[in-house]
């Protein structure tokens, strides 16, 4: 083994035991050298010791915890091995020269190539020559991006949509800041109602229906991010393309974002390849889901490992993000196309089906028209159509629960960057916590979501009861009442930043 073969080896071992000890002989027997033999190589290759570079990869995957999370800092100071805050925060201001209370105001963390096939967090205040340069080919073709954070769904804080929640997490890694609702609002989803009306659909709520196109979804977000970005779609290429593709994304150190590889046609991040592309390391939302574990291992980081990315049909397109950022969209352009997105006129897939989409208004009409109507709850329907049925329901509650959510925290975040448009804003976000709190807090007991112990069936019952939908029907008008009521003065705030323009 070269020695830059055996340092990639080292830095990718302790990058996945950032968090743990890491006892010597572990790390000796995963290298297959004498714990003293490693350490010569390593501080000869690398310029600094052994026990430094540890430390510093503590503090510096700390330090992403730090920028881009809320939690305590003694908490992180402990997940990273700190036995006491005041030892951390010491060894913390002597490598990065700042203390992690100040950092957390005004650090910046993004991601550097530690050695050849291996990326991880790094901030501005480490020494840059801490790169390996040596470039060299791994013997098994191989790249990973070391601590890209875990996606996760979140229903208290509206993070309910598998696409903005990933690329939050990739602009973090690459050292960008950006929040949800901000990914949410530019997207459009954050201000979306959509209704199926050619079937009980249970997949309404996909971000990709957002618009008539279902690509412009995604234009919209990297556009007010600030991003270029490309594409590849799985029916103009191949799967020599696709491995192509990922292998320039990571080599570089960008993560990139696809739709399925894992699971539904929904967005997961691809972290890392092996076998030449052959194998693919990521995360998905839906890794750890019964249904979609077939062929699947897992990384000692937590990342899925797959062999079969691509025979899973709803692999069908791959993101890449661009280095270079540029101005981000402004709010007056992110409120012009919410409202663009609330009157959006319905239209219909270009699928087999070719289904009709309501969009607004209209989609609130058949959201109440369909629990509404006695016809569709005849009792001696099967209780997977019931399911299904109960699933579209609970998809615009989806829609405007976890939308409207984030449509808040980016019109508070408008309002204080525009003063002069803060009680307008403010006008707005009361209009939406009235839709919000009837799709969620005063639907949730109707349909016994509010009761862990119920079972499935029972909750079912109780939906299709006639009292309950008429409840829900009401509930409906009251959000789409207020809906309509917040879509006039987010036009009065867009004419107001049009003016102060």
């Amino acid at each position: 083994m070269s020695n830059g073969q055996l340092v990639s080896a080292i830095c990718m071992h302790v990058e996945n035991r950032v968090r743990d000890e890491i006892p010597n002989n572990e790390l000796a027997n995963a290298v297959g050298l004498s714990y003293r033999r490693v350490r010569e190589v390593f501080e000869t290759s690398y310029g600094t010791s052994l026990a430094r570079y540890i430390l510093i990869r503590r503090l510096s995957n700390a330090a992403f915890s730090i920028v881009h999370t809320n939690r305590p800092l003694t908490e992180i100071a402990f997940e990273y091995g700190f036995s006491e805050y005041n030892t951390f925060s010491r060894a913390f201001k002597r490598t990065f020269g700042i203390t992690p209370n100040d950092f957390r105001k005004t650090g910046n963390v993004g991601r550097q190539s530690l050695t050849t096939g291996v990326y991880a967090p790094v901030i501005s205040y480490e020494n840059n020559s801490t790169s390996f340069s040596e470039r060299i080919d791994l013997m098994m073709n191989e790249c990973i991006l070391c601590g890209i954070p875990k996606p996760a769904f979140n229903s208290r804080s509206g993070e309910c949509l598998p696409f903005p929640i990933v690329l939050r997490n990739c602009l973090n890694y690459m050292g960008q800041q950006i929040d949800h609702a901000s990914v949410l609002a530019a997207s459009g989803a954050a201000f979306s109602l959509r209704w199926n009306l050619s079937e009980w659909d249970e997949g309404q709520h996909d971000i990709r229906l957002t618009y008539e196109d279902p690509l412009e979804v995604f234009n919209h977000t990297f556009t007010a991010a600030g991003r270029a970005f490309k594409m590849l779609k799985r029916e103009e290429s191949d799967k020599e393309e696709f491995k192509s593709f990922i292998k320039d994304e990571v080599n570089a150190g960008r993560p990139v974002i696809a739709l399925g590889v894992v699971g539904p046609p929904e967005a997961c991040i691809i972290a890392g390849y092996a076998d030449d592309g052959d194998t693919l390391l990521g995360w998905s939302l839906f890794q750890s889901q019964a249904e979609f574990k077939k062929g699947i291992k897992f990384h000692k980081n937590g990342y899925f490992i797959t062999k079969t990315w691509w025979e899973n049909k709803s692999t069908i397109l791959l993101m890449a993000i661009g280095e270079e950022q540029v101005s981000l969209q402004d709010d007056l352009e992110i409120l012009k196309n919410a409202i663009k997105v609330m009157t959006y006129d319905n239209f219909t897939l270009n699928d087999k089906e070719k289904s009709e989409i309501a969009c607004g208004q209209s989609a609130y009409d058949a959201w109440a028209e369909r629990i509404g109507n006695d016809a569709n709850f005849v009792s001696n329907q099967t209780l997977t159509l019931m399911k299904a049925k109960y699933t579209c329901h609970q998809d615009g509650q989806i829609m405007v629960g976890a939308g409207r959510l984030n449509a808040i925290q980016f019109l508070e975040s408008v309002g204080v960057r525009h003063p002069n448009a803060a009680e307008l804003c403010e006008q707005a976000i009361e209009y939406f916590k009235t839709a919000l709190s009837a799709v969620s807090g005063e639907m949730h007991p109707l349909m016994g979501q509010d009761k862990r112990g119920m079972s499935h069936e029972k909750k079912l019952e109780q939906f299709v009861a006639r009292e309950t939908r008429t409840q829900l029907v009401g509930l409906i008008r009251k959000a789409q009442e207020s809906e309509r009521k917040a879509q006039v003065v987010i036009e009065k705030i867009i004419r107001l930043l049009d003016e102060a323009n």
